[in-house]
């Protein structure tokens, strides 16, 4: 098997200033890759056979040959992302897709303006992702939203799907997400914002109304983070053997800073657990042979409980107080439902054969 998806992150600099922001970005860091190294790991991650290639940073937009890298993707074959705060025009936007982009990964913090353009930090950010969604979608490009969810946004952003009915957009976003803010990055600053427990899994049963009702209009996904024993059972069976407590245990991604450090989990990015550095090994032999897989162990994700300490205990003191009826699981567990493996053939025909063995 080869890494499902790869994210790199191709600069630390952000003209946003978003407080969860997980690799801490603003300025442009020291020795960040060159357009050759990213050229390189580029065409490095397609020999292994990697296909899906998020472009991410900091702001990815902000480098001038992000076009170059989409085109080099493209022509190998990949399916190339990029992940924006979404201040960019219509230009633009045609420009990506041009170049041979797939899918444009944009952000909403807030039904409104005043919501989304406060945690961003950009005023007029709000009515720029939104017709950055229209006319992406205008394009043909695969469009999703995601939304990161915190004490000081919740209230909003469960009416998002909402807006998007009152706009009419239908069919325009592939898939609206919803996750935790985690204090990690930035976020270590402001823990007091991380949604406890228990009214995270009231918004996910309020999510959950919403998304039968809106089906027709988007579709919704969210992080559940903690399942019934039930619901272990059954996701154990869906996913054919994969690991649902800990989705870096199977090397399932990879991550690369902008200074080539290489994460295994998209929670340790910027932390002491690397899987080494691409300057210094080549990426076949970090994700089969770096000792950095190691930490991801136990039967719960290592780099959560390793980075949020605090939140971690408040998720195991909410599950005890439900007497063991709720798992911890992979928070990422429903991603490939959403975005589907292209080699899930393969790896179905690998684990019938290692049955029948």
């Amino acid at each position: 098997m080869k890494p499902q998806k790869v994210w790199i992150y191709v600069t630390n600099a952000c003209n946003a200033k978003c407080f969860f922001c997980l690799p801490n970005s603003l300025r442009k860091g020291q020795d960040e890759l060159s357009k050759n190294e990213v050229i390189n790991l580029i065409r490095e991650f397609a020999r292994i056979g990697v296909k899906r290639i998020a472009l991410t940073g900091g702001e990815p937009t902000l480098r001038d040959d992000l076009f170059e890298f989409i085109k080099v993707g493209a022509k190998l074959g990949i399916r190339m992302y990029v992940e924006t705060n979404g201040d960019i025009g219509k230009d633009y936007i045609f420009r990506m897709k041009e170049s041979g982009l797939s899918v444009l990964n944009l952000s909403l913090d807030g039904s409104s303006a005043e919501m989304h353009d406060e945690i961003r930090g950009i005023a007029g950010l709000f009515n720029k992702n939104l017709n950055a969604i229209r006319y992406a979608s205008k394009t043909g490009l695969d469009v999703r939203v995601y939304s990161t969810v915190s004490m000081r946004n919740i209230e909003s952003v469960i009416k998002i799907p909402d807006l998007f009915l009152n706009l009419k957009f239908q069919r325009r976003v592939r898939v609206l997400t919803f996750a935790p803010f985690m204090p990690v990055g930035r976020g270590a600053l402001y823990k007091d914002l991380v949604v406890p427990p228990n009214i995270w899994k009231k918004f996910c049963d309020e999510l959950e109304k919403k998304r039968r009702h809106y089906k027709n209009i988007v579709p919704i996904r969210y992080e559940p983070i903690m399942v019934s024993r039930k619901m272990v059972k059954k996701l154990k069976i869906l996913y054919d053997g994969k690991d649902i407590f800990c989705l870096a245990r199977d090397k399932t991604y990879m991550y690369v800073s902008s200074t080539g450090q290489v994460f295994g989990c998209v929670l340790s990015v910027g932390s002491q657990f690397t899987l080494g550095n691409i300057r210094e090994s080549t990426i076949q032999s970090l994700w089969l042979n770096s000792q950095g897989w190691n930490i991801f162990g136990s039967t719960t994700c290592t780099a959560c409980a390793l980075r949020m300490k605090d939140f971690s205990s408040s998720i195991a003191n909410f599950v005890n107080r439900h007497h063991g009826r709720l798992t911890l699981i992979c928070p990422l567990i429903l991603y490939p439902k959403i975005e589907p493996w292209p080699y899930e053939e393969e790896y179905r025909q690998t684990r019938n054969t290692e049955k029948r063995k």
